[in-house]
């Protein structure tokens, strides 16, 4: 009496074995423990219809001929399994939780999600009022930056010593560089020379009365003249400036406006302009005295142009 359906008992009726069988017994919703319960409490009289509950994993099950599907049939999905991106809890029911794993990265107003490498990735905080947004020095990633004024922008400043100073990381986040060189002098009568990477890339033509470099040539820059600058009165301050020192091209421009004491008799100033020569942008300037012996005193304030 397989699939014998329902039946509503009358006052009187007769209650067989077959029927308490069929449908008391096999069309009830049984309850388990678990799935081994199940197993041993109906070996040998496991019928296609049947219901039952495990309270193990509170699921609804029916045995369809060959095993046991959930209610709506065997395609069912059985487990949730985590993708890219995806995190899943308790993934085989009752209920599994699944969450966008990038969701996660977010706890405050504002904050961006960007990738780090194959399916990887990581928070950038919001910036400060006013910031922009931009690549990192190292094109590996966007940063918050603050956009300069503007004008000038201090970059670094620098006392000159020994025989040699060197400024380095000059930034490239600008037009224009300005240098100036304040109250310089020498322990013995020499020039001071400025060199731009390590090198001398100075070329130019004479502009003034007194030029600070007349070679065509690659020379340093001679920001005292070509004569010696005198330690009886010592005080020399001179402006360089440098208006695309980032360009690649071969020859950029630098305009020299220099005045300072040659000695006690007399004062000199100068005003020329020539150019560089390198394609490369401008990372470090370096001041040496031309004998190689006499040192140097004052200050280099290295300035930013927007």
């Amino acid at each position: 009496m397989a699939g014998a359906g329902f039946k509503d008992f009358t006052a009187g009726d007769i209650l067989t074995a077959a029927q308490v069988d069929e449908y008391l017994m096999q069309q009830t919703v049984m309850r388990f423990a678990d799935a081994a319960a199940r197993t041993t409490a109906l070996s040998g009289v496991l019928a296609e219809g049947m219901l039952s509950y495990l309270i193990d994993t509170n699921a609804v099950e029916v045995y369809n001929g060959s095993a046991w599907v959930g209610v709506s049939g065997a395609g069912d999905v059985t487990e949730v399994q985590a993708g890219t991106g995806i995190s899943v809890t308790n993934g085989t029911g009752p209920v599994p939780i699944v969450t966008n794993t990038v969701a996660t990265a977010f706890d405050a107003a504002g904050d961006l999600v960007y990738g780090t490498g194959a399916d990887t990735f990581t928070k950038l905080g919001i910036g400060t009022a006013g910031q922009y947004l931009k690549v990192n020095s190292g094109a590996t990633a966007p940063e918050w930056a603050t956009l300069s004024a503007g004008g000038l922008t201090l970059l670094s400043t620098t006392t000159l010593s020994n025989t040699t100073t060197t400024i380095s990381g000059i930034s490239a986040d600008y037009t224009g560089l300005l240098i100036n060189v304040i109250n310089a002098t020498v322990s013995a009568a020499t020039r001071i020379d400025v060199q731009t990477n390590g090198n001398n890339q100075f070329v130019g033509s004479t502009l003034a009365s007194k030029t600070t470099w007349d070679s065509m040539a690659n020379d340093p820059l001679k920001i005292t003249s070509n004569t010696n600058l005198s330690t009886t009165s010592p005080n020399m301050s001179t402006t360089i400036w440098i208006p695309n020192y980032t360009e690649t091209a071969t020859y950029k421009t630098v305009i020299f406006f220099g005045g300072f004491n040659k000695s006690a008799s007399g004062q000199e100033a100068a005003f020329a302009i020539g150019q560089l020569a390198t394609n490369s942008a401008i990372s470090s300037l370096t001041f040496l005295t031309a004998n190689g012996t006499s040192t140097m005193t004052g200050t280099v304030k290295v300035y930013g142009a927007k």
